[in-house]
């Protein structure tokens, strides 16, 4: 499998969704209040007259590292390509559906999180999204292109078949 073009875009779900853990996500800075917020995996800190606020978002973590292990164990069980792949497509699309609800999972929770950091101050567009929220996409698209070509193999293997 190490030598599959799956295997890259697995692996760039996997990293993508590592990096989300790390960057940050959405950050407001409103200078008439002098209202700051940060949203990152683990927590939306709000920081408006000197009195800081913390609501942990460890949800978002938590989606965000199951996606990634997911990706990450598809990458490895494979020993055999050829068996692997005849007996595991099923479970590998299964794969490939439960790392895109993870994914899209972590994406509502972003959004919510950010809705709720917009009541907090008066402007609505003093903030913008961070490097971390464009993971998602780029988890999603990744994820999307190895299903199409996992399944392009197996039509591969099993026409191959035919010929025997």
């Amino acid at each position: 499998m190490f030598s599959r073009i799956q295997t890259v875009f697995l692996l760039l779900v996997a990293v993508a969704m590592f990096s989300l853990l790390f960057l940050p996500i959405f950050t407001k800075k409103d200078s008439n209040n002098e209202v700051k917020a940060n949203l990152n995996a683990f927590a939306l800190t709000y920081k408006k007259e000197g009195k800081t606020e913390t609501i942990p978002t460890f949800y978002i973590a938590i989606t965000a590292i199951g996606a990634c292990g997911l990706a990450l164990y598809s990458v490895l069980r494979y020993r055999n390509q050829i068996k692997d792949t005849k007996n595991a497509l099923f479970n590998q699309m299964r794969f490939s559906m439960f790392i895109s609800l993870l994914v899209v999972v972590t994406a509502v929770l972003i959004i919510v999180f950010k809705l709720q950091l917009d009541k907090f101050s008066a402007t609505a567009n003093s903030g913008g999204f961070g490097i971390g929220f464009f993971c998602i996409p780029t988890a999603l698209l990744s994820n999307f292109l190895a299903s199409r070509f996992i399944r392009k193999d197996y039509n591969e293997i099993k026409s191959m078949s035919r010929l025997r």
